[in-house]
């Protein structure tokens, strides 16, 4: 179609040219002629320019589903990752863990999926070869069209760092530096630029609503204020992924559902993938989209929820703001 357009376009911009000049060399009579001629040439032209804005703004704009009329991304056409038979096995003595055998799953862009199971079940270490922790005795692991099982030890540091955010049960905060600087620490292992570190520290703090604890150390905040501070340093980077491994571990049930409800928000703004694992199912059957059940290394269920709606989580707490903490304090 552009090879088509843009030819037409700078014939019809020749044509315009050249009958621009005939206006000016002729007399009146021919004159009158030679501009209808031009109005004609120049219509034609501003007809195909008006056709290639048309094109190009299809090519940027995303895809409209026929039944919502709602926008629909192309990239949420293709999996965030997708695992095919994949295995993960340690030798112990003479006797061999199947930690994870032959799981195979797709995760489509912009889920978030929960992975339930008993402690031993494997779902911890399925989310740490999808993460670029681990890597697989068998299978395959794609995601954005790479095998990650195939990726060399400094392409997967790569993957973790420019495509994923970690969160774990412990918060991991260094105790000697500030909010800040903890959560400005991926910047300066991704060598991103000194002036563009503020904004971006800024805007990951504004998300989980911390920005007024920027210059606290871990000790003098909260669990949950510390988890929140682990989710912001793990939004940085800005990833397309999320992972969380017991997000809520360490925390009382409400500051837990303040948690989840934060994830969920952040995932709703960003259009953010999130995997997480969990033991508690009644918050997973609220906050995510999807459950899947392992046990003895192997998915043994998965089903659909009911997923967010603000009626549902009404009664859940929100994160408290930093302002709202002050007051408190």
């Amino acid at each position: 179609m552009r090879r088509i357009l843009y030819p037409l376009l700078r014939r019809a911009g020749q044509a315009s040219a050249q009958s621009s000049l005939a206006v000016g060399n002729e007399r009146q009579g021919p004159r009158i002629q030679a501009g209808t001629c031009l109005l004609q040439v120049r219509g034609l032209r501003n007809l195909l320019l008006r056709l290639y804005v048309v094109f190009l703004r299809a090519n940027s704009m995303p895809l409209m589903t026929e039944a919502a009329g709602q926008p629909h991304a192309e990239t949420s056409l293709e999996p965030a990752i997708q695992i095919e038979h994949v295995s993960r096995h340690y030798a112990m003595g003479e006797e061999s863990i199947r930690a994870v055998d032959d799981v195979s799953l797709m995760v489509p862009s912009g889920e978030f999926l929960a992975l339930l199971g008993s402690s031993g079940s494997g779902k911890s270490t399925l989310l740490n070869l999808m993460a670029g922790l681990d890597r697989p005795t068998g299978g395959r692991i794609l995601s954005g069209g790479r095998n990650l099982a195939e990726l060399s030890s400094l392409e997967l540091a790569r993957y973790r760092r420019n495509t994923v955010g970690m969160v774990f049960q412990s918060f991991n905060l260094l105790p000697r530096m500030t909010l800040e600087e903890n959560v400005e620490l991926p910047l300066r292992l991704a060598e991103v630029e000194r002036g563009e570190r503020g904004a971006r520290i800024h805007e990951a703090l504004e998300r989980v609503r911390l920005t007024k604890r920027m210059s606290h150390r871990p000790s003098e905040l909260s669990g949950g204020e510390q988890q929140r501070t682990a989710i912001a340093r793990a939004l940085v980077n800005r990833p397309k992924i999320l992972f969380a491994d017991e997000p809520t571990g360490n925390l009382d049930s409400a500051t837990g559902e303040a948690i989840l409800t934060l994830l969920r928000e952040i995932q709703a703004s960003m259009g953010m993938t999130i995997v997480m694992v969990t033991h508690e199912r009644h918050l997973a059957e609220r906050f995510a989209d999807r459950l899947l059940t392992m046990g003895d290394g192997k998915l043994l269920s998965s089903a659909a929820t009911a997923g967010y709606s603000p009626a549902s989580l009404a009664s859940a707490p929100s994160a408290p703001s930093s302002e709202d903490q002050g007051a408190r304090q």
